[in-house]
């Protein structure tokens, strides 16, 4: 397989639009880009943890520029670094997943360590 055949992940989320945006502003820098689990995830909607998430792969040989393109995107918008947003966790008292920049499970209400949350 020659190196321009061969597709990486560049970017994962559970945020449908988020992944969009970004493969369209890959291709817009001319950096071919292409969306996985995009179809399936607009059945669920944008709920995390409904299905796998919303993945963009670039050509390995496109990495670092579909980097900087990422890096200068979330610059624009005044957004965390993938590298700033925690592990995703499971919780403790309902075995979901949630993102690792939420506090308390989206489907339960408990909180990271397993508490009920008093917003439940």
């Amino acid at each position: 397989m020659a190196e321009s055949e061969k597709w990486v992940k560049l970017f994962e989320s559970f945020v449908l639009t988020e992944a969009q945006l970004l493969a369209a502003t890959l291709d817009a820098a001319g950096i071919p880009a292409r969306l996985q689990g995009g179809t399936a995830a607009t059945i669920w909607g944008d709920a995390p943890g409904a299905l796998p998430q919303s993945v963009v792969e670039v050509r390995a040989e496109d990495i670092d520029a579909g980097r900087e393109v990422m890096a200068r995107l979330y610059d624009e918008q005044g957004r965390k670094s993938r590298d700033e947003v925690p592990e995703a966790w499971t919780c403790e008292a309902c075995g979901e997943r949630n993102p690792g920049d939420f506090d308390i499970c989206w489907s339960c209400g408990a909180t990271r360590g397993g508490e009920a949350s008093e917003q439940a």
